[in-house]
């Protein structure tokens, strides 16, 4: 065998290895096709599981099952994005009050909507729909996104 000849075959080997290591990188991704940051799909089913407070899935949103004890509107603002949440707007609010057939309760709660400077819209047990100016304290809930 001559230099030239010993030159290709050490050519040729890496290339065949190069080529390897190529496949092996592609049968490990198709391997892993079926999952998503190690998961199945199995395990990707959204929830409610890590909100802070006991909440129900409703909207495509988490909800708290409770109202929160009575505050202004910016502390309940706070509160909820401190947690991962917000404050729902007032259409959302009505249609979770209102969805199994449950009227609002004679609590008005805060939403996320504003009305105008220093106006807030509130669920409201006589016409669904109220409006506060933010000076005053009032229950509310938080919704949060579904996570996995």
């Amino acid at each position: 065998m001559t230099a030239d000849e010993a030159g290709e075959a050490e050519l040729a080997e890496e290339a065949e290895d190069a080529n390897h290591a190529k496949e092996a990188d592609r049968a490990t991704t198709a391997g892993e096709a079926e999952k998503l940051g190690g998961k199945t799909v199995g395990q990707l089913t959204l929830n409610c599981d890590g909100t802070k407070d006991p909440s129900e899935a409703y909207g495509g949103m988490c909800w708290s099952k409770s109202v929160q004890p009575a505050v202004f509107w910016l502390v309940a603002v706070k509160e909820c994005g401190d947690n991962g949440g917000r404050l729902p707007l007032i259409g959302e609010l009505i249609a979770y009050l209102t969805h199994d057939g449950n009227t609002p309760g004679s609590e008005q709660e805060w939403s996320g909507s504003l009305l105008g400077p220093g106006k807030v819209l509130t669920s409201d047990d006589e016409e669904h729909v109220g409006e506060e100016s933010s000076p005053i304290e009032l229950g509310y809930r938080c919704v949060y996104p579904l996570s996995n």
